[in-house]
């Protein structure tokens, strides 16, 4: 886990991390900051097997502030009908995928370290939008990928555009390479640049924006954002991993088929629902489908 006040006097500007929004009372009253897993396939079935309690009060607390949440951040219809939380659980539900980061073609190494996650996800983070993290742990340090989903809508432009615009069109207040010298000028956070950098990932190139943070003269902290094709990742971390590692990053769409096991069961390598085992989405289609076609 990359740690974002690190030892020094300069303080990691809250804002930055919330893109503008302040959202203290709105997660103050957020009964559930965050849902931890050991791997992808508990993340799907933790997503699927959630109590219909949990879930309302998730829906109440977004109802209390809905008003507030569409005056500071762009709500779809479908989050209008479904909730915003409960409109990304339905969605990789109905899809039976969860996106999730590949290193050098496997799922990234997470550490498994005592008193922190490999997976989490978080109701209301960025934008008050539900994010999914994943703790990424790697010989040259770690690195923390969060994914939002967003408005299919902004799909192609937000891809071609890149993090920066996308961000302005899900909220025009949030930092952004527009408007952050306005909004970090009369602060004390000088210490902050924002800029695009085209980045080098293992399947394409992307457009991103970057929070850079100079903690001292030997650490920088980085804040990564950019558009991989229906979500907007964040990646967390020090310039020496972003440039080792992000070359051979890439994200996969996970398919789980309907018949996945109600629990993750520990120690289930070599199956197919492992997750450093799991089929591409296409093969395990196909397997469905012919499945299917034989019964007919």
């Amino acid at each position: 886990m990359i740690c974002l006040t690190a030892c020094s006097s300069k303080k990691i500007p809250a804002d930055l991390y919330s893109n503008g929004i302040s959202d203290s009372q709105y997660a103050a009253d957020m009964p559930y900051k965050s849902f931890r897993y050991n791997s992808s396939l508990e993340l799907y079935t933790g997503l699927r097997d959630f109590e219909v309690h949990i879930l309302q009060e998730i829906n109440d607390v977004e109802n209390k502030y809905i008003e507030d949440t569409r005056s500071k951040t762009h709500i779809t219809e479908a989050e209008e009908i479904n909730g915003i939380f409960g409109n990304m659980r339905n969605k990789l539900l109905s899809e039976n995928t969860v996106m999730v980061p590949y290193y050098r073609g496997e799922e990234i190494p997470y550490g498994n370290l005592e008193g922190s996650t490999n997976i989490a996800v978080f109701a209301s983070e960025n934008h008050r939008k539900p994010h999914i993290l994943y703790n990424g742990q790697f010989d040259c340090g770690g690195i923390n990928f969060f994914i939002q989903y967003y408005d299919k809508n902004l799909l192609d432009e937000a891809n071609q555009k890149g993090a920066s615009w996308l961000i302005s069109q899900i909220n025009p207040d949030a930092v952004n390479i527009y408007n952050y010298e306005k909004i970090f000028a009369k602060t004390e956070y000088k210490y902050v640049t924002v800029y695009e950098k085209e980045i080098r990932l293992s399947d394409r190139d992307v457009l991103a924006m970057v929070h850079d943070v100079t903690i001292d003269e030997n650490l920088r902290i980085l804040s990564i954002y950019f558009v991989y094709d229906d979500i907007l990742v964040r990646a967390v971390t020090n310039i020496e991993a972003a440039e080792a590692v992000l070359p051979d990053i890439t994200f996969r769409e996970v398919y789980f088929p309907t018949n996945t096991p109600l629990r993750a069961e520990p120690g289930r390598e070599g199956t197919k629902y492992s997750t450093r085992n799991v089929l591409e989405i296409e093969e395990i289609k196909k397997e469905e489908e012919t499945e299917k076609a034989t019964d007919e």
